[in-house]
């Protein structure tokens, strides 16, 4: 319990500082608004129960209507100044906090990013993601501030009512505390099951997310109307879904039957507290009006004991879902080394290279040593799994080999700038983005500080202007989502490719770009990047050997290994895996 309380501190902590760095004069601005009106909501309980006393004692004594009628107007200005600080929180919470709160967004989604590549792969790492992710959208940072904050004034507030209530009776206030226990005891439970609940189901959510994009993507849409698969996801979707709700609805039973005791033991000591007043009428040790004040106060007592134990409950809740945002930020970030490389990069040894993921007992990428040099064509072939994608990976410095070195110019890759080294690359992969936005965007995202006054050129060059001319020009949206039309298979390539090109990079990596089309339309394409590109060291990754020709050296991997590496006529003569790949394939070329 020290240790979690300890915890709930540090969040309550970071949620300040936090929001201090962001807003501090709004800040500050609710934190005075809320004590003023907690001080004015005392005077308030005090002047009702002066109201309802002096209009019991008016019936007999007509010199207290002075009285009753500046109470009733003091009342009425203290109601307008509250419901006007009222409406001036609700333009704080709602027109100038809600920007501000872009804050946790753009640091949740930097630290995504500067975390290592590797480490988003786990499901674990998702689901931490996702609930981090909720934290935001639900405002949880925000809500564990107000939650301590508004202690303050509910205290403030409950003190200076149990002052007034102790002027009837001591024993009523012991009563008020009391009726709002049981209801205390609750609120912490149900805080505690329904954040279980909210950890136990992110999986859950997951799954339910994403089969709804399976209903409803335009791809998986196509396969559907072929494969007639949509009853099968539909059914899982809405087994997951029907889960969802099993496990909520006993949930909520479970609360419900709470909350109900809880509210009966409250009412129970209402009457109780009624027929103490009664008594103490009886006993006249307060008159009719005062009976009546007594009980208005105790209510109010009772609103504020309920409110002050309600916030003490939810700060714990609050902290486990604001500790769920802190703690994904807590991730160590992506390790950067101190040397900017600012020169050109004239060579890149992978030395020893071993690298496996954290699931297999097996080497993805086993005792790989493979030297590329400034201005080189180089093809990587295998089969399917035999390593190829890893080991770019690992050659652009997104994954960590767990044995071996990669250096850059003599120097450890390890030691150098992340930001700098990543400067040096260019990519096109087998899955790329389709982004649903302007042509023009979709090809210089990948640059999109360099001057554009060229983009004429560049789109003639790539052959990109028959699809610019298609469209309409350079600002038609792109995708069926939000945009004007969509494109082929082999548009979207070329745009990729564009967009690989555009950056300018020393280093252009191709991992299957091309893998979905035919091979002799694959090869047309990639003869016209070369052709673009032959300034640039270029490396090809496929499990086609059609380029091989042109390289200047193929590397053969298989199962992890670089079994083979020279030119293409070196490695026919030495008829060994590469002289298989090659014959295996050579009705597409011949």
């Amino acid at each position: 319990m020290k240790s979690k309380s300890k915890n709930n501190l540090k969040i309550i902590k970071y949620a300040t500082i936090d929001l201090f760095s962001i807003m501090p004069s709004i800040i500050i601005t609710k934190i005075l608004l809320g004590i003023i009106c907690s001080l004015i909501a005392i005077f308030n309980v005090q002047l009702l129960a002066n109201i309802i006393d002096y209009a019991g004692r008016l019936i007999q004594d007509i010199s207290y209507k002075n009285l009753f009628v500046t109470n009733i107007v003091e009342y009425i200005i203290c109601y307008i100044f509250i419901q006007l600080s009222s409406v001036f929180s609700y333009y704080i919470d709602n027109i100038l906090i809600i920007p501000k709160m872009e804050y946790f967004h753009h640091k949740l989604s930097n630290h995504l990013t500067n975390i290592s590549l590797e480490v988003t792969n786990n499901p674990q790492i998702q689901n931490m993601f996702w609930r981090a992710k909720d934290a935001i959208y639900q405002d949880r940072i925000m809500s564990v501030f107000m939650t301590v904050f508004n202690i303050i004034p509910i205290i403030i507030q409950m003190f200076g009512t149990m002052i007034v209530l102790y002027k009837y009776s001591v024993g009523l206030v012991w009563l008020a505390f009391l009726s709002v226990f049981p209801s205390t005891i609750i609120a912490f439970w149900i805080g505690k099951k329904e954040y279980n609940f909210s950890v136990e189901q992110t999986k859950d959510n997951r799954l339910y997310s994403y089969l709804w994009g399976v209903m409803t993507k335009k791809e998986t849409v196509r396969e559907n109307r072929i494969y007639g698969f949509l009853s099968y996801i539909k059914e899982v979707f809405f087994d997951v879904h029907k889960r969802a709700l099993k496990a909520r609805k006993k949930l909520l039973l479970k609360e419900d039957l709470g909350s109900s005791l809880a509210e009966i033991l409250k009412n129970l000591l209402y009457i109780v507290a009624l027929v103490f007043s009664i008594n103490l009428v009886y006993n006249n040790s307060i008159t009719v009006g005062m009976f009546a004040a007594c009980l208005g106060v105790f209510t109010t007592m009772q609103t504020r004991a309920s409110k002050l134990f309600s916030y003490f409950s939810q700060i714990d809740n609050m902290c486990q879902y604001a500790n769920d945002y802190y703690t994904f930020l807590e991730l160590p970030k992506e390790n950067s080394g101190n040397t900017t490389l600012t020169n050109s990069i004239n060579c890149v040894e992978l030395k020893n290279i071993c690298y496996k993921y954290s699931d297999d007992t097996k080497n993805v990428v086993d005792n790989v040593n493979i030297t590329i040099k400034k201005g080189e064509l180089i093809v990587i072939v295998g089969e399917n799994g035999s390593g190829k994608t890893t080991l770019s990976k690992i050659l652009m410095g997104l994954y960590k080999p767990q044995f071996g070195d990669v250096l850059v110019n003599g120097i450890k890759e390890s030691e150098i700038v992340k930001t700098s080294y990543y400067e040096k690359f260019s990519m096109a992969i087998q899955n790329f983005e389709r982004y649903a936005i302007t042509l023009q965007d979709n090809v210089i995202i990948s640059n999109i500080y360099k001057n554009t006054n060229d983009l004429d050129e560049f789109f003639y060059i790539c052959d990109l202007t028959k699809i610019k001319e298609k469209l309409g020009g350079y600002n038609a949206m792109l995708g069926i989502e939000f945009g004007d039309a969509d494109l082929s298979g082999g548009e979207w390539q070329k745009i990729a490719l564009g967009r690989s090109i555009y950056r300018n990079s020393e280093i252009i990596i191709l991992d299957e770009p091309t893998s979905a089309i035919d091979p002799l339309l694959e090869y047309e394409l990639l003869n016209k990047f070369l052709n673009i590109a032959k300034e640039n060291t270029c490396i090809i990754i496929s499990h086609r050997v059609g380029l091989c020709k042109k390289a200047d050296k193929i590397i053969v991997m298989h199962q992890g290994k670089v079994v083979e590496q020279g030119k293409h006529k070196d490695l026919m003569d030495k008829k060994s895996k590469y002289y298989e790949l090659w014959n295996a394939q050579a009705q597409w070329y011949n």
